[in-house]
């Protein structure tokens, strides 16, 4: 077995292994496409600080639902909790925010939130606070606004000015806020133009909360702000003494970190894993179009239909029985047929030794003329006609270049080097060579289910086309007569 036949076989091992697995795995990113939830790992999302603050031994959850929140709080087992709000897509109900409060009484809730717009007002009008959905702009009028960002010290914990950390950072969509209450000792954050954008609040200030850290801005949270961190502009840091700050120092060990996505859109069509093909499809056709062509959408469907079709396909064996017989010996029959397609229509001694006068009477042979001419073969006489345009080439490639066609699809340099003599793209020449050594390989033997063809008259119609190209080029032509150029048997000949 060769080497890319092995690797043939581990993918179709892999093809089978995807379908018998949980589908469900391919959703991690279409779940939350495009919004700054944990669940999704692209630039938008925030599962980077996820990670983040799991490797420095927090305990960290991400409830998708309301009621999961609500009781992640209640069965957290440490006393140390911070509850984190980014850029929620739906707007946070006077319901769930009084649920909320009334879940945190007689315990160490600390708050987070990174909002740029007003979905979190119902949490925070009762803390005196307002998001006020104001994009602001830059220096520059972009929305990349520059801003100081005052966090509490790591070291000291303690909420004088002379112990606060200040990190300049560029805010990508943020607001500003607004405070309709006074706060002792409150940390403010401005942008460059003194515009109100964050507040650290501590403790013991008459509210539900431990501690309250609310900015104007979720993207200095997200994964493309995490992965973009400099030594001069760390949102990494930054985000790490947030969450020390929050926790007044605690161990990360003692620490839950709740991070909300109840409140983002998720476009993941209810198709249970044991649907029918018809209920796939009727799931499936009801979520908007963007989502419906996403390739991962696309594998789950067709998986959940492939899993359906064969669960229809068993019952309906199951009560015919007899109809196995004939399905059988179909299936025995195109297994002969694949393996027989695997092996070389003609037996090829590699050993053999190629002369000059054979490779002359190839190209004089009626390969040629059929090239020319466009008659139609049969596929064994376009593989062997394919075959022996590979040799032809070769020798005269030695003559020239002192290579082979196998040699310049292994050595990108060297293809380079010869597509320079020839005036050729280096990348064309590349492909050209490996669709050739390819043909000679499967004609050898050496390989069983590569290249795939379709239409192999085509094939052999552009391939002739292309070689004659470069043969042209060096003054030599497969046709009998050209005008300013030599027949290619010459070139064969003549060594």
């Amino acid at each position: 077995m060769n080497f890319k036949t092995f690797i043939l076989g581990l993918l179709l091992v892999a093809l089978v292994a995807s379908i018998y697995s949980a589908p469900k795995s391919l959703f991690i990113n279409i779940a939350f496409e495009g919004t700054p939830s944990p669940y999704n790992t692209n630039w938008l999302g925030t599962s980077d600080l996820y990670n983040l603050l799991t490797r420095e031994n927090y305990t960290v959850y991400s409830p998708t639902t309301w009621g999961q929140l609500l009781e992640s709080i209640n069965k957290s087992e440490t006393n140390n909790v911070i509850l984190v709000f980014i850029s929620p897509d739906y707007p946070i109900s006077t319901n769930e925010a009084t649920e909320l409060f009334g879940s945190i009484r007689n315990r160490n809730v600390s708050l987070l939130v990174g909002d740029e717009n007003i979905t979190s007002n119902q949490l925070l009008s009762p803390l005196g606070i307002k998001v006020t959905g104001n994009l602001l702009k830059g220096p520059d009028g972009s929305p990349y606004d520059p801003a100081v960002l005052n966090v509490p010290s790591i070291y000291t914990f303690s909420w004088k000015e002379n112990s606060i950390q200040k990190f300049t950072l560029m805010l990508s969509i943020a607001s500003n806020i607004s405070l309709n209450k006074y706060y002792k000792n409150a940390i403010l954050s401005v942008d460059y133009k003194g515009r109100l954008i964050g507040v650290f609040i501590p403790s013991n200030t008459g509210s539900e909360y431990r501690s309250i850290a609310v900015f104007g801005d979720g993207t200095i949270f997200l994964n493309t702000a995490l992965r973009s961190s400099t030594r001069e502009m760390n949102y990494t840091r930054f985000a790490l003494i947030v969450f020390k700050a929050l926790s007044h120092g605690d161990d990360p060990k003692n620490v839950t970190v709740i991070i909300d996505s109840s409140h983002y859109h998720k476009y993941i069509p209810q198709i249970p894993q044991n649907a029918n093909t018809t209920e796939a499809t009727e799931s499936y056709l009801k979520v908007p179009l963007p989502i419906m062509l996403h390739p991962a959408m696309l594998t789950y469907f067709f998986l959940v239909l492939e899993k359906g079709a064969e669960r229809e396909f068993l019952s309906y064996l199951a009560k015919m029985p007899l109809l196995s017989v004939p399905i059988v010996g179909l299936a025995s029959y195109l297994a002969y047929r694949l393996l027989k397609m695997g092996f070389p229509y003609e037996s090829v001694d590699d050993d053999k030794d190629y002369t000059i006068s054979e490779v002359t009477v190839l190209t004089q042979s009626r390969y040629r003329q059929t090239i020319v001419s466009a008659k139609k073969l049969s596929k064994d006489e376009i593989r062997k006609a394919l075959y022996n345009l590979n040799f032809i080439l070769d020798e005269v490639f030695k003559e020239h270049f002192g290579i082979t066609l196998k040699e310049i699809s292994q050595d990108p340099p060297k293809a380079e080097a010869v597509g320079r003599i020839l005036n050729l793209s280096p990348v064309y020449l590349l492909d050209f060579s490996r669709w050739m050594v390819s043909y000679r390989d499967k004609y050898e033997g050496k390989r069983r289910f590569t290249p795939l063809v379709l239409r192999w008259s085509k094939t052999l119609e552009n391939r002739a086309r292309e070689a004659e190209f470069i043969l042209e080029k060096l003054g030599y032509t497969l046709e009998s007569s050209k005008k300013g150029f030599k027949g290619v048997e010459y070139g064969v000949r003549k060594y």
